[in-house]
């Protein structure tokens, strides 16, 4: 009897042990693996920074070199504009010339990137902004138009983005007064012409003809047809500065401190649970 008893409770341990060593086989590779995957998310090749559409042409050749907002910064500044609109004009050609009109195709490898600080798919211009040099020469109107914005502000140029139903614009100040500046849809005002901002744009369809009448893609149609229907009163909504919350930002540096922290947190589990395997076997 005390034999069985014997026998059963040493079937009993090799069972445990074995599903010890499992858990801990699995964890150890589970952390090799997002460990590789971190690791392919931050070591990017220069030539998957364009991986969208092949209907869309690539960068003109002095702009095509531009990934990061600090490189259209300092593109900006070698031009050596005189006045603040000089400066604007010049932000807004060099962003205009530096993406198209598309939604951004990126590559897993680019979206692990972007999922790393918390971004979601479908992009969002506000928290993307700053990524989309970078991974992407295709863009839609709030991300373009973020650049822009994020690109005048280091300029001490005050602009923001303006959100309306169906498009995101941009407006800018100088001269004494807001002005809509549309990178996106190739639009900068006559500097003759009055100053317009999104609101007059949507209370004056006549506005809306005037500033896009040279365009006539769909987009560009619907964008019309959503400032007109916009209501007088109706409240717009404005992002300035880096178009980030603090409460966005923590999340972002947490999410990438994390996409390197769950590695090591699995790899060490299971170099322990492993260890532990080991000396018990060991002892036994």
């Amino acid at each position: 009897m005390r034999d069985d008893k014997n026998s059963a409770g040493r079937v009993l341990v090799a069972r445990s042990g074995g599903f010890a060593r499992t858990v801990g086989v699995s964890f150890f590779v589970g952390g090799l693996l997002l460990g590789g995957l971190a690791l392919w998310g931050t070591i990017v090749p220069g030539q998957t920074y364009f991986t969208e559409s092949t209907d869309v042409g690539w960068p003109d050749g002095d702009v095509a070199s531009l990934h990061s907002i600090d490189a259209i910064v300092d593109f900006v500044r070698n031009t050596s504009p005189a006045d603040d609109h000089d400066v604007v004009r010049t932000i807004y050609d060099t962003v205009r010339r530096r993406f198209d009109r598309c939604t951004p195709f990126l590559t897993p490898q680019q979206n692990w990137i972007l999922w790393g600080v918390s971004l979601i798919w479908p992009l969002r211009g506000a928290p993307t902004a700053p990524l989309l040099p970078k991974y992407s020469r295709c863009g839609l109107c709030d991300q373009v138009n973020g650049v822009f914005v994020l690109v005048a502000t280091v300029f001490n140029i005050p602009a923001r983005l303006v959100s309306m139903p169906g498009h995101t614009t941009a407006e800018a100040y100088w001269n004494g007064a807001w002005r809509v500046v549309d990178p996106h849809f190739d639009y900068f005002p006559d500097p003759l012409a009055p100053a317009v901002v999104a609101e007059t744009l949507g209370q004056n369809p006549h506005w809306v003809q005037m500033a896009y009448a040279h365009l006539e893609q769909r987009t560009v149609v619907a964008t019309v047809n959503s400032y007109v229907r916009f209501v007088s009163g109706d409240g717009v909504r404005r992002e300035t500065g880096q178009l980030n919350s603090p409460r966005l930002a923590v999340i972002q540096r947490w999410a990438e401190i994390g996409k390197f922290v769950i590695p090591i947190l699995f790899l060490t589990t299971g170099i322990a649970i492993l260890r532990l395997r080991i000396g018990k076997k060991t002892a036994d």
